[in-house]
């Protein structure tokens, strides 16, 4: 299993904006947003290509990065149980990024995964959209509750 700190190695592989726009497009999180606005975010995306088996959030530690789904799979868990499985189009990283603390959730590449991905700092000029930030933080709210609803409804 390939361990967090070597995803140094795989990202900040540049993309051509033109082709991230594409990727960015089939993500209902994007969706409605002008190409001009899509531009913009896709200049603050790095590409990065993650074989099967990378952990790349883990549960309680600090999560460097909001990652978008472009092709493959990853699977979520918390505590060790699998919650959900994230495809093309989806997305993870964003709850720890937008409050700082430690991620809520494991995610491991199920699959060869190939993903548009921001930093800390990338983060910020997505969440610089209002439309963006909204969706970001409603996405957030809802899988964090669904979340606690299993862990409450399995006691």
């Amino acid at each position: 299993m390939v361990q967090s700190a070597d995803l140094v190695r795989l990202w900040n592989r540049r993309q051509p904006v033109r082709g991230k726009l594409a990727d960015l497009r089939r993500s209902p999180l994007f969706a409605g947003l002008s190409d001009r606005e899509l531009t913009v975010l896709a200049a603050h995306l790095d590409e990065a290509w993650v074989p099967a088996g990378t952990v790349l959030v883990r549960e309680g530690h600090r999560n460097p990065a909001f990652w978008l789904v472009v092709e493959g799979l990853a699977a979520v868990s918390i505590q060790g149980r699998e919650r959900r499985v994230i495809g093309p189009g989806g997305h993870f990283g964003a709850t720890s990024m937008l409050d700082g603390l430690g991620a809520s959730a494991t995610v491991v590449a199920r699959t060869p995964l190939r993903a548009l991905v921001a930093s800390t700092v990338q983060f910020g000029a997505l969440t610089g959209n209002p439309r963006v930030s909204e969706r970001l933080r409603c996405e957030s709210e809802k899988r964090l509750r669904a979340d606690l609803m299993d862990l409450v409804t399995a006691s």
